[in-house]
């Protein structure tokens, strides 16, 4: 038998070999990527994600009665200031309270803000994705997140503040049907 004959019977040994080769590269190389694919005995929790209510009202802070004291009326000059919080601490702590992160896990991304109304992120820093939050300012000047999440929210939750329709153009209707605002 000449080489002419041995050569297709010998194409389809070289072919499967090629294959066996390259798969044994690819591993190689996604093992050396990935080296936490070898720990065979460790197990990682998959993370699960809890829906966000956005039905519950948030909680104001009420001002509780002081009883009146004897001692003299404090000098205005000498009397501090009461701090005020900023609107980025605000915003954070009701996203804190809706979404439950903890304080040192939180990272709110601030977006846009107008006068009545704003938006932005929020994210679990140990998650992989996050979630848009809008928020609205009462008549006393206080804001109030309104919609934390990653879906369409609803009509009852958004439409009575004046978001505008380039931010949040459809919503849910309460009953499942998504209608344009």
């Amino acid at each position: 038998m000449d080489a002419a004959e041995k050569a297709p019977s010998l194409l389809l040994p070289v072919i499967i070999g090629s294959f066996i080769v390259g798969a044994f590269i690819f591993a190689g190389i996604i093992v050396v990527a990935n080296p936490q694919l070898l720990n065979f005995n460790k197990t990682t929790p998959t993370p699960t994600v809890a829906p966000i209510p956005t039905d519950t009202p948030m909680p104001l802070p009420t001002d509780t009665p002081v009883p009146p004291t004897n001692t003299p009326a404090p000098n205005p000059s000498n009397t501090p200031t009461p701090a005020t919080v900023s609107y980025e601490d605000e915003i954070t702590q009701q996203l804190i309270n809706k979404t439950g992160i903890k304080i040192n896990d939180i990272e709110v991304g601030f977006g846009d803000k107008l006068d009545q109304v704003s938006r932005g992120t929020v994210k679990d820093k140990n998650d992989i994705s996050g979630a848009g939050w809008f928020a609205a300012k009462d008549s006393n000047g206080m804001w109030h997140v309104v919609y934390v999440g990653q879906g369409i929210p609803l009509c009852s939750d958004i439409n009575t503040y004046p978001f505008p329709v380039s931010w949040i153009s459809h919503c849910d209707d309460g009953t499942g049907n998504v209608v344009a605002r």
